[in-house]
């Protein structure tokens, strides 16, 4: 079975898509001004766990993914 490079793969384009929405959420883009201070906190913290998860899930999957082809 032949592994094509990380970069070649769906999951890397999900994931970095991802992170891009997340770092936005992070730094207050995607936030209109008028939006409250709860808003602005819950954003923030959606922003987090979608730019962590998918990355999380990412190295996962790849990993394992290399394990099987090794063995």
């Amino acid at each position: 079975m032949n592994i094509k490079p990380g970069y070649q793969s769906t999951e890397f384009y999900v994931t970095l898509i991802s992170q891009a929405v997340g770092i936005l959420a992070l730094t207050g883009v995607v936030i209109p001004d008028q939006a409250g201070e709860l808003v602005k906190a819950i954003v923030t913290i959606a922003g987090a766990v979608i730019s962590i998860i998918p990355a999380a899930t990412y190295i996962y999957n790849r990993t394992w993914l290399k394990s099987k082809t090794i063995k």
